[in-house]
């Protein structure tokens, strides 16, 4: 089965305001392929970004409720992820209880119920 990728172009580009586009430009159909992923080639974008690789990486802001939640268990005298996402905290201190407490929160939040205990992997 066809897996998606990441394809990456680098470009020095001059200042001012620049335009950029994707474009599909290599359709395939064998109808009679036997591998069923061969019969139609199609393409699906799921995002474009420009980033400029000469500035620091930005990491963007965890949304408020998703703060509330990291906060819970790793605030101010229990550094650990939160602290760890913004760089004010050198060693990790989450541990895999904190981190099922936190998934847990997440997501009764993400999805308005419970979770379900976790399935055993043996």
């Amino acid at each position: 089965m066809p897996q998606p990728r990441v394809y990456e172009f680098r470009a020095h580009l001059t200042p001012g305001q620049k335009r950029f586009a994707a474009a599909f430009v290599n359709d395939f159909e064998d109808p009679k392929s036997e591998n069923p992923n061969l019969r139609d080639r199609n393409l699906f974008i799921q995002n474009l970004e420009v980033v400029n690789l000469s500035e620091p990486v930005v990491t963007p802001g965890l949304p408020p409720p998703l703060r509330e939640i990291f906060a819970k268990y790793t605030g101010p005298k229990k550094p650990g992820f939160l602290g760890r996402v913004f760089g004010q905290q050198a060693k990790p201190a989450l541990n895999a209880g904190t981190a099922r407490a936190i998934l847990g929160d997440f997501t009764r939040h993400a999805w308005r119920r419970p979770r379900s205990p976790p399935r055993s992997t043996a």
